[in-house]
């Protein structure tokens, strides 16, 4: 699906890729950008100190700390991100929490100008509930009659449909934390500072030529606490608080395919 008049897969597309800063046109989706090692919670650990509750982080150096940090975000636990992003001259939002063991997903997109969708996936399965506004997008020419059949259903796809797995997978935690970090990139420590009263550490990493800087907590676990990249910024909070997924019912799922059929009706 590649325009905008039947169900705007480049809409879609264009959101799968906006994390990654890849500009869109209606017409046809830009190229993703090249992939990058993507940070894994099962890489070699560097040889380090303890990062138990009582633990100080500051004697860990540049790699280590990066090294821990990317596996106590990306280890199971759960975390909420809040993410900002200007990339293609364009902003998008979002809120997002995470449940890192259980695999659940809950929260809120906002695209510039295309209203907003929320997010939820429970453990494999996985539901878009656009807003009126985001219907209307979806719906392209048949936007207003998507929006007055659609508007309060969630939006399923199928596991071999390509445009919604890609949305979905766009806003896993591992996808958004690939766009700026990688294990290979060179780390160098800065000047300590603090994150809504938190004292922290200041990590840069050289990551494909672009700097990515993350202010990582001082004591207790590694976590991180603000990533900035370019004109991206996302904040990490309320590590351990539980995320409740609620699966909705049936009659309130609407398929894709139900989307697509529109314009035939």
């Amino acid at each position: 699906m590649s325009t905008r008049s039947r169900l705007s897969g480049g809409s879609l597309l264009c959101l799968a890729l906006a994390i990654g800063a890849s500009g869109c046109s209606s017409a046809k989706p830009a190229a993703a950008p090249a992939p990058v090692p993507s940070p894994t919670v099962s890489a070699a650990p560097s040889a380090s100190p303890s990062t138990s509750a009582s633990a100080s982080n500051a004697a860990l150096s540049a790699d280590q700390l990066r090294d821990q940090s990317l596996r106590d975000l990306l280890s199971p636990g759960t975390v909420t991100v809040d993410l900002n992003s200007g990339a293609a001259g364009k902003s998008l939002t979002s809120h997002v929490a995470y449940d890192m063991g259980a695999g659940n997903i809950l929260g809120t997109i906002t695209p510039e100008g295309e209203g907003s969708f929320g997010l939820v996936r429970h453990g494999a399965t996985a539901w878009v509930k656009p807003d009126t506004t985001f219907w209307q997008v979806l719906g392209g020419k048949d936007g207003a009659l998507a929006a007055q059949k659609f508007d309060g259903h969630y939006l399923s796809g199928r596991s071999d449909d390509n445009e919604f797995q890609s949305l979905v997978k766009a806003f896993a935690l591992d996808s958004v934390i690939q766009q700026y970090i990688s294990v290979d990139d060179h780390a160098t420590l800065g000047a300590p500072t603090t994150v809504d009263g938190q004292q922290a550490l200041t990590l840069t990493l050289d990551h494909v030529g672009t700097p990515t800087t993350i202010l990582v907590a001082a004591e207790g676990k590694p976590h991180p606490l603000k990533l900035t990249h370019g004109t991206d910024t996302l904040s990490f909070h309320d590590y351990g608080t539980p995320v409740v997924v609620q699966e909705p019912s049936a009659d309130q799922v609407v398929s894709l395919d139900d989307v697509r059929k529109l314009g035939a009706a």
